[in-house]
C-alpha cells in the first residue's frame, strides 16, 4: 500500500478508532473539528485519498458508508473467493467456541 502524508494518517487513524468504537462513522464537519480545520474541504480530498490508496473502501456510497482496512486484519484474496472468504469469516465471528487452535499454512 501506499504510504499516508501525515494529515491522511490523521485522518485515517481517527476513523479507525471511531471504527472500532461501533456507530455510525462521523460526518465531513466531526472529521473536520476532530482535526482541527475550518473547512469541510480537506476532509473531503483527503477521504479520497485514502480511498484511491486502498485504506478505506466506500459501502453502498457516501462517506458514512465507508470501511475502513485494519492493518491487524486485512487479508488480500483473489476476487474470484471473495465470497467465500466473506462467508468464512461470518461463520468464525458467529463462533462461540473459546478453545482455538493455531493454523499455520505449508
Amino acid at each position: 500500500m501506499e504510504q499516508l502524508t501525515k494529515p491522511q494518517q490523521e485522518l485515517y487513524d481517527y476513523l479507525l478508532e471511531k471504527q472500532r468504537e461501533g456507530g455510525p462513522m462521523p460526518s465531513y464537519r466531526e472529521m473536520m473539528q476532530a482535526m482541527g480545520l475550518k473547512s469541510t474541504a480537506p476532509v473531503q480530498a483527503r477521504l479520497n485519498l485514502l480511498i484511491r490508496k486502498g485504506y478505506v473502501g466506500s459501502v453502498n456510497g457516501g462517506h458514512r458508508n465507508i470501511r475502513v482496512y485494519d492493518p491487524m486484519t486485512v487479508v488480500h484474496v483473489p476476487a474470484k473467493y471473495a465470497q467465500q472468504v466473506r462467508e468464512y469469516v461470518e461463520l468464525l465471528q458467529e463462533s462461540e467456541t473459546e478453545e482455538w487452535e493455531d493454523f499455520a499454512t505449508a
